[in-house]
C-alpha cells in the first residue's frame, strides 16, 4: 500500500522552473547548469524504487563585459628600488602532530676536541717536566753512588782455608776462645776475609825476636812452588792471633796513630803475601767498623802519601826509592793510589773496595789477586 504522504507529482510537478530570457538592455547573461538535491527529487527518485538522487536545473548567470582601456596608459611613478627579501629556510612540515627533532638531537654529531695549545719555552708545564727530569737523575745518582757508601751491603761468609805447616803455639789457647792482644787489649774471632780460597795458608810468628820482614821471606820458602798467592795465620807471643794495631806495632809500621784505625777498623785482619819472580810482597785487608763510611776516612789516609820511607817497613826485602809520586789508577774499576819503587815489582798500593774493605799491597799484582778473593 502506498503512503498517502508520499505520492507522486504530476509530470513537471516540482521541478524548478528554467530562468526567464533576458530583456533586451540587459546584462547578458548565460545559462548553467547546477546540481541540486530537494524534497521533491528525492520522493520522485524513490517513487521508481530508486536512491534519493539530486536534480540538474539549469540557472541564468550574469556575465559582466569587461573593462574599457583608457586611451593613453598613465605614467608609472619612479619609486626607490626595494631590495629583495632574503629566502627564509624552509621549516619542516608538521605531519600528524609530530615536530622535527632539533638538529642537535636528530643526528648525533661528534664532540669537538679542542686542539692542544703548544707549549712555550716558559710555560709551567716544561718547567715541571725539566724539573722532574733533574730530580730523577740527582735521584738515580744518589741511589748508585751515595747509599752504597753510606750503607754498604753486609760482608758475604767468609771460607777458612785450610792451614798448612803451621808451627806449633808456645800457648794452649782452645780452639774457638777469643783471640787478641792479652794485655788488656781488644779480644775477638779470627776469620779470614777471602771468601775464595788462596793457593796455600802459612802460619807464622810475629814476636820471635827475629825481624818480621825476615821470618816472611824464609817462612813462603817451605811453601808449595805452584803457590802464588798464601795467606798468612798470624801468632803473637800468646799463641793469638794479633789485632791490626798491635801489629803495627811489631812492624815499626806508625805512618798513621794506631788509635785511628781502633777507632774506625774493626781489630781483625787478613794478611796476605804474593809470590812472583821478582820476590815476595806482603799486602793486608782491613776491615771498617760498623756505621763507618769510606767518604769521611779519605782525607786521614792521604798522611800515607808524604812519608814514603815510613813505608818501607811494609815490604819484606828492600824495594831501593820511589820513582816519583803517587799516581792514580783503577783495579777492578775502583780507583787506587800507588807508588812504583826502583826494586822491579815493589809497587805500594792502597785503596777501598766494595766500600767496605781497605787494602795496603807492596806489590799491584798482589793487590789484584786480593780484590779477587773478597
Amino acid at each position: 500500500m502506498a503512503d498517502p504522504f508520499f505520492k507522486p507529482s504530476a509530470a513537471g510537478e516540482g521541478r524548478i522552473p528554467p530562468p526567464p530570457p533576458p530583456k533586451s538592455g540587459d546584462s547578458p547573461t548565460a545559462i548553467a547548469e547546477v546540481t541540486i538535491r530537494t524534497m521533491a527529487s528525492d520522493l520522485a527518485s524513490m517513487g521508481g524504487g530508486g536512491r534519493p538522487q539530486a536534480e540538474r536545473v539549469p540557472i541564468t548567470v550574469e556575465v559582466s563585459a569587461p573593462p574599457s582601456r583608457p586611451s593613453a596608459p598613465l605614467p608609472t611613478p619612479m619609486l626607490p628600488p626595494r631590495p629583495e627579501p632574503k629566502p627564509e629556510p624552509l621549516q619542516p612540515a608538521v605531519v600528524f602532530g609530530v615536530r622535527p627533532l632539533p638538529e642537535a638531537l636528530s643526528a648525533p654529531r661528534e664532540p669537538e676536541v679542542p686542539a692542544p695549545a703548544p707549549l712555550r719555552s716558559g710555560s709551567p708545564l716544561l718547567l715541571w717536566l725539566a724539573g722532574g727530569a733533574v730530580g730523577l737523575v740527582i735521584l738515580f745518582l744518589i741511589g748508585y753512588y751515595v747509599l752504597p757508601v753510606l750503607f754498604p751491603p753486609p760482608p758475604p761468609v767468609p771460607v777458612k782455608p785450610p792451614v798448612t805447616n803451621l808451627p806449633q803455639a808456645t800457648s794452649t789457647t782452645p780452639i774457638g776462645t777469643p783471640v787478641g792482644t792479652p794485655a788488656g787489649g781488644p779480644s775477638f774471632f779470627h776469620a779470614s776475609l777471602f771468601v775464595s780460597p788462596v793457593d796455600e795458608t802459612l802460619g807464622i810468628k810475629t814476636e820471635s825476636g827475629t825481624p818480621f820482614a825476615e821470618s816472611l821471606v824464609a817462612t813462603v820458602q817451605h811453601a808449595a812452588s805452584s803457590s802464588n798467592f798464601i795467606e798468612l795465620a798470624l801468632q803473637n807471643a800468646a799463641g793469638a792471633y794479633p789485632s791490626w794495631a798491635s801489629f803495627m806495632a811489631d812492624i815499626n809500621f806508625a805512618v798513621i796513630e794506631p788509635s785511628f784505625f781502633g777507632d774506625h777498623f774493626a781489630p781483625d785482619f787478613t794478611a796476605f803475601v804474593y809470590r812472583d819472580k821478582n820476590g815476595v810482597w806482603p799486602g793486608y785487608v782491613l776491615k771498617l767498623a760498623p756505621n763507618e763510611s769510606p767518604v769521611l776516612l779519605r782525607a786521614k789516609l792521604l798522611a800515607l802519601e808524604p812519608n814514603a820511607d815510613a813505608l818501607r817497613s811494609l815490604f819484606a826485602t828492600a824495594p831501593g826509592s820511589p820513582s816519583g809520586g803517587f799516581t792514580d789508577a783503577q783495579v777492578n774499576g775502583q780507583p787506587i793510589r800507588s807508588l812504583a819503587w826502583t826494586t822491579p815489582g815493589a809497587t805500594f798500593t792502597y785503596c777501598w773496595f766494595f766500600n767496605r774493605y781497605l787494602i795496603l799491597s807492596t806489590s799491584l799484582d798482589g793487590l789484584r789477586a786480593a780484590v779477587e778473593r773478597l
